[in-house]
């Protein structure tokens, strides 16, 4: 899908699902009448967001999650974010309901849903020990939760843009931020200290990650460029060879090795280039917006976007490994740990894949069961 809008003020998303592109960053002015699941379907199609049917030999999910409305009166929550906890117990949902869904991975339910944003939920991350759920959304504000309670533990100096994305590096020492400005904060998670303030030239950024060895943190967003600061000092990295898309950016991330960092956005294409000189390797063409990506192991990579489709790629050889279909609705968000693939979705659903085993793709693949 493409531009979200830019916050501008309070609460500007409240009534608004999805924003139509625009030239400038202003919020178009959408009528919110929703009387009818006509209406909202005729809508959504005319943003660019496909309300297909499932296909019809979709692959098992081992759970759908149909996220319900907090009130009879509203719609059910578009999916905006997810996140698995590393040891795979919890997923957690939000969207558009500035609410937190709790998900139990085993069973697929809803076990708690908390409310602390007062706007749209853009980002989610677990820290590493799984102890903490941190959510950044519209509002500009970033809350701690216990996992353990799901209450809200703590909340992080305020923002001073609506924030887009979270990440934590590998021991959970150190949170990074990006949000609707050139701007990424680095703030240290147990004080909430701000290390680094650190600034790209991309008029905003929407996704942001830390190398396995905690030493670099990258960002993209809006002018398509990877942007990337050493950790230790917060000075900015030769961008020489790093302007890797044409237009925006929507998701990057490190391979477990911490070898290559791959990206993907609007231009449809996915890139998958050298971490430390960013030469590139290899280049999906999903002839979608990807939205959505997810290292599953060094040498492979779950992406999903405006058609609706999960995909996994093999980086060794650039051939695609495998399609999952079924969800109805741009897929917005995916995450990955212990073998479990968790999507969120426009259609209001989040699903819980069970990823066996990625064999050679000369060999057949990757195979997701039950």
């Amino acid at each position: 899908m493409g531009d979200l809008g830019r916050y501008k003020g309070k609460s500007q998303l409240r009534h608004h699902r999805v924003w139509l592109r625009r030239p400038s960053y202003s919020p178009p002015a959408l009528s919110t009448r929703r009387s009818t699941m006509l209406g909202r379907r005729s809508f959504l199609a005319l943003a660019g967001v496909c309300l297909c049917a499932p296909h019809a030999h979709a692959e098992s999910p081992l759970h759908i999650v149909r996220l319900t409305a907090s009130t009879a009166k509203r719609p059910a929550p578009i999916v905006t974010a997810v996140a698995i906890q590393p040891q795979a117990k919890w997923v957690a949902a939000a969207g558009d309901d500035h609410s937190i869904h709790f998900i139990d991975v085993k069973s697929g339910t809803v076990r708690k849903r908390v409310r602390g944003h007062q706007d749209w939920i853009r980002g989610l991350a677990f820290s590493p020990d799984g102890r903490w759920l941190v959510s950044g959304g519209h509002d500009r504000m970033v809350h701690v939760w216990n996992t353990t309670t799901h209450q809200l533990e703590r909340s992080l100096p305020k923002q001073s843009v609506g924030i887009t994305a979270l990440a934590f590096d590998h021991d959970g020492r150190h949170l990074a931020i990006v949000g609707f400005s050139r701007k990424i904060t680095i703030v240290r998670f147990q004080s909430g200290e701000t290390l680094h303030s650190l600034a790209g030239q991309s008029r905003d950024l929407r996704t942001v990650a830390f190398s396995p060895d905690s030493k670099i943190v990258a960002a993209a967003g809006t002018d398509g460029q990877v942007y990337r600061w050493e950790m230790k000092t917060g000075n900015p990295l030769n961008r020489s060879n790093w302007r890797w898309h044409r237009r925006r950016v929507h998701a990057l991330g490190y391979s477990p090795d911490g070898r290559f960092l791959a990206t993907g956005g609007e231009d449809r294409r996915v890139v998958v280039g050298t971490a430390k000189t960013g030469d590139h390797i290899r280049q999906f063409k999903p002839n979608t917006k990807t939205l959505a990506m997810t290292w599953l192991s060094s040498r492979v990579i779950a992406t999903g976007g405006s058609d609706n489709v999960i995909r996994l790629w093999d980086v060794d050889t650039g051939q695609q490994l495998k399609a999952l279909n079924g969800h109805a609705g741009s897929v917005s968000a995916i995450d990955f740990a212990k073998g479990i693939i968790v999507s969120g979705s426009f259609d209001t659903t989040v699903r819980i894949w069970k990823h066996s085993k990625v064999r050679n793709a000369a060999s057949g693949g990757t195979t997701l069961n039950r």
